[in-house]
């Protein structure tokens, strides 16, 4: 069974972001973006587009392993 929670600190955006380094570890295709630049990018506090918008983040586990993303 998946379950989906949403993200509500610190350390579960840092999940969220680094989450494509495990998934696409094998591809010699994937270009990783800079893990600081995806944070501040998607920090509500620190990113000014989120004067005017709204974000949520969102981990699919299955266990205790995580599976995927969703950004909304």
């Amino acid at each position: 069974m998946i379950t989906v929670k949403q993200l509500t600190s610190k350390s579960d955006l840092k999940k969220f972001v680094t989450f494509p380094f495990k998934l696409y570890k094998d591809s010699k295709y994937w270009v990783p973006s800079l893990i600081k630049d995806e944070m501040e990018t998607l920090d509500t506090a620190k990113n000014p587009v989120f004067k005017n918008a709204e974000a949520w983040y969102y981990l699919a586990y299955k266990k205790d392993e995580i599976v995927g993303r969703i950004a909304v």
